[in-house]
């Protein structure tokens, strides 16, 4: 059949034929219509904000009705209808085809002199039921490409819509459109908080069911490891009769495993208190040159029997930093026993102190340690994985008794929790630095 023009300038083209067709599929389109519930519009109250805009088309324009349609797939929905009388007034919809069902076809406006004359337009419904004569309509097209509606305004008797009501039309029906994504916009941004919230949430309370887990789980391993070093050191003790010499050697490995197994746990326990937030903190001016002293002689004896090579040039006495000193003390035996562990014999460990750059986003002044060996290095690429929990990037087991990869973790944690921050350079085979920063006191 035919196609059949509208008269005027800028006038939508309809063809007679296949019409009813493509209406269909427009209408019926998943996801069109997914847009439209997405909005949240439908069989919702009227709202000022839509009414001013249809109330201003009317004075605008100078015609009896204007309204905003969303069109459903059986349905036009008045979101807002302005100059109807009832029983549309009430009810705000429409069921069966409309105008509007064509405006969204394109997303050119719809524009109709005269529905009575047009072959097409004439078997509209409202022609007859709301005297519809003239019809103008832009659609609601969001950012997906989906038209959901259209902005409108009809006449009772035939007209020639001129560029500029249509222009005026087309502006309100953008000023819909903005409002609608607008709301669609913070309905989406405050779903994504609200999931946000709710996983942040189950995650919080999977940490708190984890750390009661490895809290309970400490404490309850911890019992009967104490019980084994206490019926070892009686046995060696002689209390229930005389020890061999090979007795008495392995009576000192288990005595030894179960020490190394207790601190095991000691440090998944202190992890469990550290991720929950449950460790004290008695942050006091510290004294630096006297706690490294005491920590050194901690550790000297293990340096020795590895054939180790350890310097400390000693910093200002009177440096002080302010932090916990049971808690510094622990990073630092930390870093030091792990520089033991990857140094082979006859390497060289190092440490020193002095007064950090003050960088751009702290005006605390700050005091650094950095503990410095020759031993087997790090894996650039694996550089940042070492702070992580459980993570091991060598095993030395051969000469040393591995930990579970908690310790950098926890020293990390601890150092951040006071102020300051733990930070590592490495070269493979080269070695590695470990620098503790802290706030000067």
């Amino acid at each position: 059949m035919e196609e059949q023009l509208l008269e005027g300038p800028g006038r939508q083209r309809a063809a007679v034929g296949r019409a009813d067709v493509a209406l269909l599929d427009t209408i019926e389109d998943p996801g069109r219509l997914a847009t439209l519930a997405s909005t949240g519009l439908l069989d919702t109250e009227v709202e000022e904000v839509f009414d001013r805009m249809t109330r201003l088309a009317v004075k605008l324009l100078g015609v009896p009705a204007a309204f905003l349609s969303l069109v459903d797939s059986n349905r036009d929905f008045y979101k807002s209808a302005s100059g109807f009388g009832e029983p549309l007034r009430s009810s705000r919809e429409l069921t069966g085809r409309t105008f509007c069902h064509y405006a969204i076809q394109s997303s050119s406006p719809l524009i109709i002199d005269d529905a009575v004359a047009h072959p097409i337009y004439s078997g509209v419904p409202t022609v007859k039921s709301l005297g519809v004569a003239a019809y103008l309509g832009v659609p609601l097209v969001m950012e997906n490409g989906h038209a959901i509606g259209s902005f409108c305004a009809i006449d009772v008797k035939p007209r020639h819509w001129t560029p500029t009501e249509i222009e005026v039309l087309s502006e309100l029906a953008a000023s819909a459109k903005r409002e609608i994504e607008l709301r669609a916009a913070t309905r989406a941004e405050r779903s994504a908080r609200l999931a946000a919230e709710a996983a942040r949430a189950a995650a919080d309370e999977a940490n708190r069911a984890k750390s009661d887990f490895l809290t309970v789980m400490s404490h309850e391993l911890r019992t009967p490891l104490n019980a084994i070093g206490g019926y070892a050191d009686l046995i060696e003790f002689g209390i229930h009769g005389p020890v061999t010499s090979a007795q008495s050697d392995a009576l000192g490995r288990i005595k030894r495993s179960a020490n190394h197994l207790l601190g095991l746990i000691n440090n998944v326990l202190n992890f469990a208190k550290v991720e929950s937030g449950r460790i004290d903190y008695r942050i006091a001016p510290v004294a630096l040159e006297r706690l490294l002293r005491d920590t050194e002689s901690m550790i000297l004896p293990q340096m020795t029997a590895r054939k180790l090579t350890y310097t400390n040039p000693g910093g200002a006495p009177d440096i002080e930093v302010q932090a916990d000193a049971d808690k510094v003390r622990q990073i630092l035996l930390n870093l030091l026993t792990n520089a033991i562990k990857f140094t082979d014999a006859g390497g060289r460990i190092s440490i020193s102190c002095g007064e950090a750059d003050v960088t751009a986003d702290t005006a605390v002044a700050r005091i650094f340690v950095r503990v410095t060996d020759s031993g087997i290095g790090i894996d650039p690429a694996r550089l940042d994985t070492i702070f992580e929990p459980f993570v091991q990037l060598h095993s030395r087991s051969e000469t040393t008794n591995d930990g579970v990869g908690l310790g950098l973790a926890i020293s990390r944690a601890l150092a951040r929790d006071m102020g300051g921050d733990l930070f590592a350079e490495s070269t493979p085979g080269s070695g590695t630095t470990m620098t503790l920063v802290l706030p000067r006191a």
